[in-house]
């Protein structure tokens, strides 16, 4: 849930409003998130990939 609330643009605390998600967790997998949107990010600016 962490992720694809990540990807949806809901905030940490929207995410771990979801039962059973601490805010650890939400943050841990946020930060996953994140960096995996970068490296989308950086792949369709260096190779114009959409």
């Amino acid at each position: 849930m962490s992720r694809s609330g990540q990807e949806a643009g809901c905030t940490t605390k929207e995410i771990a409003a979801v039962p059973g998600q601490s805010d650890q967790v939400v943050e841990h997998y946020s930060k996953m998130a994140d960096r995996e949107l970068l490296a989308k990010k950086l792949d369709r600016k260096m190779y114009g990939e959409e």
